[in-house]
């Protein structure tokens, strides 16, 4: 346990269990409690043979940025200096060790802080108390700031507070104070929310102290709501398919109910995904939904217009050994090997006349019925509905 601003010592002793000797760097990594890398000490190895032990001592400067708070302590290796990997730890052997450092300051924080989460370009407001645990009247002002936890650097002052009467020895706020932004401009990411305290007549920010509550602690930022699908109108052969529609987002999402001719998976979400949309075949007429997807937190909805084809005879013509469909205004036949197939109008108007090996594909220029022939096979109806 070390005050904050006293330097961190420790030592390290690793053997090689390899079978070779090894050449590269050790180093001690130091991890604030969300696994935020925040300090490394490193060290070259030359030729350290199997079965030998190496050993360091590591002193590190206090102060940022090893804040308040628990921090977690590996050792670690590499050959390049850019790859690393923690060492494994032999036996009755450690490759874990713990500190945390802590502050006591003339004025403490004296709760916790309201919030901790954050959204992305809107208002905030934080409530949180400090006591005076000086021997005389405190004049000053006191701040909260969010800061970049690998090095302390401020990204946003939310709010600052200018105690013009005075804070007496021993005495904390009534109810403690508000601090508030109209806008969290800090990008979505991780923070450290730090109350701070500045003497009247000093242009020196301290830490306010953390002998009673947390400080600072971690805050997270999150982008404003956002819910985006990637189409807004899916088309649909006669003989069913699927198509895959991609919804961007942050919040939780759901779809609205739909025919039982269409199937919609997963039906509801959470942040970012797809949704896969499956139209059923359609022997009928051309048939048309709208499914909406919807957000938590005021998020705009959006509508997706689904429109199938349609077609009549074509589960007929599977059974003579071809395939029959019609896509908007084509006509497509697929599994013919080496037989003439015949099409025209209800008015005996031939449209396609042809010997077909696998697959005839063609334009109609007119909706409507339409006789299809393959070879000596009966004649079958498809309509153009589009």
């Amino acid at each position: 346990r070390y005050r904050y601003g006293s330097s961190i010592s420790g030592y390290i002793k690793v053997i090689n269990n390899g079978n070779a000797p090894f050449t590269g760097y050790l180093a001690v990594a130091i991890f604030h409690g969300q696994n935020i890398l925040v300090c490394t000490k490193c060290f070259p190895v030359s030729a350290l043979q199997c079965n030998n032990y190496t050993s360091h001592t590591i002193n590190i400067p206090g102060g940022s940025p090893l804040m308040p708070g628990l921090y977690n302590v590996y050792a670690m290796c590499s050959t390049d200096s850019v790859n690393w990997d923690i060492v494994n730890p032999a036996t009755n052997a450690t490759n874990i060790a713990t500190f945390s450092v802590y502050y006591n300051a003339e004025i403490e924080t004296y709760a916790s802080f309201s919030t901790i989460n954050f959204v992305q370009g809107e208002p905030a407001t934080v409530n949180i108390n400090v006591r005076n645990t000086g021997s005389s009247t405190f004049n000053g002002k006191v701040r909260i700031v969010l800061a970049d936890p690998t090095n302390d650097s401020i990204v946003q002052a939310i709010d600052t507070l200018d105690l013009a009467t005075g804070l007496s020895a021993g005495s904390q706020l009534s109810n403690g104070a508000n601090f508030s932004t109209s806008a969290i401009t800090a990008a979505p990411g991780t923070y450290l929310m730090i109350l701070q305290y500045q003497s009247s007549g000093s242009a020196t920010w301290n830490l306010a102290g953390n002998t009673y509550y947390t400080n600072p602690i971690f805050a997270t930022v999150v982008g404003p709501p956002t819910l985006t699908i990637s189409q807004s109108s899916l088309n649909f052969p006669n003989s069913g398919d699927n198509e895959v529609v991609e919804v961007t987002s942050n919040v939780n999402w759901r779809v609205s109910t739909y025919p039982n001719w269409l199937t919609v998976t997963p039906p509801a979400g959470c942040e970012s995904g797809e949704i896969v949309v499956t139209a059923t075949p359609n022997t009928g007429s051309a048939r048309t939904a709208t499914i909406t997807v919807s957000g938590d937190n005021g998020v705009s909805s959006h509508t997706i217009t689904i429109n199938q084809n349609g077609g009549y005879g074509i589960s007929e013509a599977e059974t003579d050994g071809y395939f029959l469909q019609v896509w908007q205004k084509q006509i497509i036949i697929d599994g013919i090997h080496g037989e003439r197939v015949y099409v025209c109008d209800m008015l005996g108007r031939t449209v396609y006349n042809a010997v077909v090996n696998e697959r005839a594909e063609f334009a109609v220029r007119n909706c409507g019925v339409y006789l299809v022939k393959v070879g000596s096979r009966p004649a079958r109806k498809v309509v153009v509905t589009r």
